[in-house]
């Protein structure tokens, strides 16, 4: 308290001015909040693409100037805003977690070879399911596996649906 017995007033950042903007408009133009901040545009932009990154807002009509576009809130937000390097490190995290478990697939490809059922390489990896499927995922977006029903190979195994294998291998 300050010495005449008041609190003194509390100080409050861009970010969580616009936050709370968003947070009382159900619906709100960007031109409006843009005018009310006096905000740069690179800054409407980063801060739009955060809140639909966390699903908080979706686009009612994007086309044209920024300035015209409306945004609708789709969901509670909490009274302070969330830190932004929060959900850097998350990704961070994610991104190690994902790393991790391509190179212990790898490891267990290696050592079986040949087609694997996916049920193998959870029990043998001990990942939790959503980030092996996240690491397979992207290992055969590089073509390095192939992901055929709930097989896995790296010889690229393919299973018709008489559950006949047919091999192809990659052209070097």
């Amino acid at each position: 308290m300050s010495q005449s017995g008041h609190k003194p007033k509390r100080r409050y950042s861009l970010k969580q001015k616009v936050w709370e903007f968003v947070r009382r408009h159900r619906t709100f133009r960007v031109g409006e909040m843009m005018m009310i901040f006096d905000l740069k545009k690179s800054y409407v932009q980063w801060f739009l693409w955060w809140l639909k990154r966390m699903e908080y807002i979706r686009p009612i009509h994007n086309e044209g100037r920024l300035e015209d576009h409306v945004y609708q809130r789709v969901k509670e937000m909490p009274a302070v805003a969330p830190s932004s390097a929060t959900g850097d490190k998350d990704r961070r995290n994610e991104r190690r977690k994902i790393v991790n478990a391509k190179k212990r697939i790898l490891s267990v490809l290696e050592e079986l070879e040949g087609a694997i059922d996916m049920r193998t390489i959870e029990g043998m990896t001990l990942l939790p399911p959503n980030v092996m499927i996240a690491a397979l995922r992207e290992m055969e977006d590089r073509g390095e596996l192939a992901i055929v029903g709930y097989t896995v190979s790296t010889e690229h195994v393919r299973r018709d649906l008489c559950g006949h294998i047919k091999t192809e291998r990659k052209a070097s």
